[in-house]
């Protein structure tokens, strides 16, 4: 992880919602003691809690720190200034993953999971931007290249020796996407510059996967257009509902507090979840709602996912599919569709009156096309999927 030096920009509202996204002061127990790891309890849920996802603050000329350039430190808590940049009006957000933690962990299944930590990171933005009155708008069309011309960052695939003095020997960050926070109209972006200071340090070392077939498929589903920019119509978050935001932890599943759902939480919950999917669905994806007694689908949901056989514990499986087959880059902004969609139903569902609780599943296996036997979800490639789980008097 690349660590930033330079003055702290004061206090914004920028500043403001990414700590409240991002920041936390207790930390991850370890699974085999216990003890407190180095690894912040966030309000966002990320694969393997690897959280690869880094945040760049492009500020508008006609905002409370006009025409700066930043970054936020994720582990200082700092919002730090970096230089100057060219956008005219609003807070651009522009959004990088580290991937070494979570190829190391999940190796070919790893870029579906940085598209959806980003997914996530996106939507808890736009969450807590609406409850400050700010519309956000996710901007698809822009290219990794393009993302990373406008924070000035190296462009992936560039050589290091290549790269601009003070980044050499430090982590290579892949610009994958980007969010306008503001009232007006996006400013026009064409020509849009950054001055931005190299990080200090490299935090972490590590060595850095190739992620070239990631950014070529995120460069050409840029094309594409208009794929997702619907899913990040989403309600405002109470800073309490998003504190308390954590994903299920395995040992509740088993509680003898909870309670089994009824029709009218199921009914609910399916209804939410089908609003949310239908919202700039790509062609060929599809929505599938498994229940405790759709057995079939979740024996095959099981051992598509590794055989997380927690799955069957759910009170209610909502799992996001592709036609098999499908290109690299319409494969992204399947996953785009999918993680957005389900980042929505995560923080919706923090609503109390919901009573319900959740835990994203990323790392999917590859749906089997040439398997003989017909099965539930022939012909279909799992993406992403939310299990949800009834608090039913369940201690939260």
């Amino acid at each position: 992880m690349n660590a930033w030096a330079g003055p702290t920009l004061a206090a914004t509202r920028i500043g403001a919602i990414l700590q409240e996204v991002w920041w936390s002061d207790s930390f991850h127990p370890s699974p085999r003691t216990g003890a407190p790891t180095a690894i912040r309890h966030r309000a966002i849920p990320s694969a393997g809690a690897c959280y690869p996802v880094q945040t760049h603050v492009l500020c508008g000329q006609d905002g409370e720190a006009g025409g700066t350039r930043a970054v936020y430190d994720h582990e200082t808590n700092r919002l730090v200034r970096l230089g100057r940049c060219t956008l005219g009006s609003g807070t651009l957000v522009i959004l990088t993953v580290l991937p070494q933690r979570a190829a190391g962990k999940y190796h070919h299944r790893a870029w579906p999971g940085l598209i959806a930590d980003a997914a996530y990171a996106l939507t808890a933005i736009a969450a807590v931007a609406a409850r400050h009155g700010l519309a956000a708008t996710r901007l698809d069309d822009l290219t990794p290249h393009g993302l990373a011309d406008m924070a000035g960052l190296p462009r992936h695939g560039t050589r290091h020796g290549a790269w601009p003095t003070g980044w050499r020997g430090r982590a290579p960050e892949l610009a994958i996407t980007a969010l306008h926070l503001g009232n007006g109209a996006v400013p026009a972006l064409e020509g849009l510059t950054s001055t931005a200071a190299a990080p200090a340090e490299l935090r972490s070392h590590g060595s850095s996967p190739d992620v070239s077939s990631l950014a070529e498929a995120l460069g050409e589903a840029a094309g594409l257009g208009g794929t997702a920019a619907a899913a990040l119509s989403v309600p405002a978050i109470s800073t309490s509902a998003l504190a308390a935001r954590r994903s299920m932890p395995f040992a509740d599943m088993h509680s003898s507090a909870r309670r089994p759902p009824t029709p009218a939480w199921s009914a609910g919950l399916m209804k939410v979840a089908l609003e949310i999917a239908e919202g700039a669905r790509p062609t060929g994806c599809s929505l599938h709602l498994v229940t405790p007694h759709d057995h079939a689908a979740l024996a095959e949901a099981v051992e598509r996912s590794s055989a997380q056989e927690w799955l069957r514990m759910s009170d209610l499986l909502v799992l996001f599919t592709a036609r098999e087959g499908s290109t690299p880059a319409h494969l992204v902004s399947c996953l785009w569709w999918a993680t957005l969609a389900a980042a929505n139903l995560v923080f919706q569902a923090t609503d109390e009156r919901m009573r319900t609780r959740s835990r994203p599943v990323a790392g999917w296996t590859d749906a089997h096309g040439g398997a003989a036997r017909e099965t539930t979800l022939s012909g279909q490639r799992i993406l992403h999927a939310v299990a949800l789980f009834h608090e039913g008097g369940a201690a939260s």
